[in-house]
């Protein structure tokens, strides 16, 4: 899907989608574990529902995003920070 020149017509989407310089979507590396986000929430050790919010853009709290960045480093052998990432809100930052 990268690469094919579609653009979203949801432009809420597309900013989940679209990094800004010099970061990574947390969309996008969450698709690429090719996990389901109930798998992917098993994973990291968080509820299906914490998942689903970091990657509607919702806040979580710092420790439940340090749990999913550190599971999806561990599934695509990557060293991302939580700072790294697009779209990966604290709650009460």
């Amino acid at each position: 899907m990268e690469g094919n020149g579609n653009r979203h017509e949801n432009p809420e989407e597309e900013n989940m989608i679209s990094p800004s310089p010099g970061k990574v979507s947390l969309r996008r590396l969450a698709d690429k574990t090719l996990l389901s986000r109930n798998r992917l929430a098993g994973e990291a050790g968080l509820y299906t529902e914490t998942v689903r919010r970091a990657l509607a853009g919702e806040p979580i709290q710092r420790v439940s995003a340090a749990k999913l960045v550190a599971a999806i480093n561990r599934l695509l052998g990557t060293d991302y920070e939580i700072e790294d990432i697009d779209g990966l809100h604290i709650s009460g930052e």
